[in-house]
């Protein structure tokens, strides 16, 4: 959820460690105004920084900011404690000692660093309304990151009354940026109608945006969106690839999902004591040119005595299911006429054509939606 401001505070507490070995290598970023170099743990192409503390033999030492710009393009802050170029630890109250002159000076990036200090209150009394008013003043400048703390704090009532409109407007400038958790909360609320007006198909489009970019709700939702067929269709091989990414990434609701569509369907388990051949068939969605029904046939299946067999994956959407089974010794059936031939079905008709047996199928009425259902076949 966070931008490079705060993951490069994190990195500053925690990758001391690593930054021998990116020393070693040669991980430098420089600033261009008085060639003052610092160590940079995770180089891009084109970055350089601006640093404001002291510079000692062409290094940077002691506390200060270093200000990120890709190609020239402002991105984040970090406040560290140098030595030589090394980074070091800082408290809350130096982050906060750094930050705020170069946020009063209209520094987007300090401002919204300032806003999470407050939001937080790390290194100053937790004050929302103050947080909020920092989010603002970086928002309106078009920072990505403080766009959706506007867009959250609107949408939970956080120094400023909840208003479902204004959050959305605020996602979607932020997501428009590529922000991720902007992008997941955006889809949100397309899907369920929250501050804007109910469309799967703008949800399926942001979630899709934000799973692509790797984070974890936007995968299982996406992935939820696909097995629901909501503003898609339903297709549960994408919906279990979507929910795979987001278990990999140790979400617990995917993996249920997928624990959950793999035990899914329609299926018929045989308790009869002995083998049965099973007919079954779905309402096709249309008639014919007489105004009968017609039905698609789905085959045979032979189920051994003490077995199942799923019929129709999930979800069980076409909300009748014909089934009929036979076997030596028996028939399971109910009202519901079929001509059947040994492979195929034909239209209902008042009278079977030549070669064709009437048989009675059970009509099983499924709701909509349903991920798991057991027909059992007994004695």
């Amino acid at each position: 959820m966070a931008h490079r401001a705060s993951i490069m505070v994190k990195l500053a507490v925690f990758v001391v460690p690593l930054l021998a070995a990116s020393i070693a290598h040669g991980a430098w970023v420089t600033d261009p105004r008085t060639g003052c170099k610092a160590t940079n743990p995770n180089p891009k192409p084109n970055e350089t920084i601006t640093w404001t503390g002291e510079c000692r033999n062409g290094l940077t030492q002691g506390l200060g900011a270093v200000i990120w710009y890709k190609d020239g393009v402002l991105g984040s802050i970090s406040v560290t404690n140098y030595t030589d170029g090394k980074w070091g630890k800082v408290t809350p109250a130096e982050r906060l000692q750094v930050l705020r002159p170069i946020a009063g000076r209209g520094n987007k990036a300090a401002q919204y660093g300032l806003g999470k200090l407050y939001e937080y209150g790390r290194g100053v009394e937790k004050d929302d309304a103050e947080a909020l008013r920092w989010y603002r003043k970086s928002a309106e400048q078009g920072y990505a990151s403080a766009e959706f703390k506007m867009g959250y704090a609107y949408r939970h009532g956080r120094g400023v009354s909840k208003n479902a409109t204004k959050s959305v407007s605020w996602y979607k400038k932020s997501a428009a940026q590529g922000h991720k958790s902007a992008q997941n909360n955006l889809e949100f609320a397309y899907q369920h109608g929250k501050g804007v007006g109910q469309d799967y198909a703008q949800a399926l489009r942001w979630y899709r945006k934000s799973a692509e970019q790797g984070r974890s709700s936007a995968q299982y939702n996406l992935g939820y969106m696909y097995e629901k067929g909501n503003g898609v269709s339903a297709d549960f091989d994408r919906a279990k690839l979507w929910y795979r990414k987001s278990a990999a990434q140790g979400n617990k609701s995917a993996t249920k999902r997928l624990a959950s569509i793999a035990d899914g369907g329609f299926k018929v388990c045989n308790k009869s004591g002995q083998s049965i051949s099973v007919a079954y068939a779905i309402f096709a969605g249309r008639k014919n040119s007489a105004g009968k029904s017609l039905y698609e046939s789905q085959g045979w299946r032979n189920i051994d005595n003490g077995k199942c067999s799923t019929l129709w994956s999930p979800p069980l959407n076409k909300g009748n299911y014909y089934v009929f089974g036979q076997a030596t010794d028996g028939k399971w059936g109910g009202n519901h006429p079929f001509c059947i031939l040994d492979n195929k079905f034909r239209l209902v008709e008042t009278q079977c054509g030549e070669g064709f047996k009437r048989k009675l199928f059970n009509k099983i009425e499924v709701k909509s939606g349903t991920i798991k259902y057991t027909y059992n076949l007994n004695p």
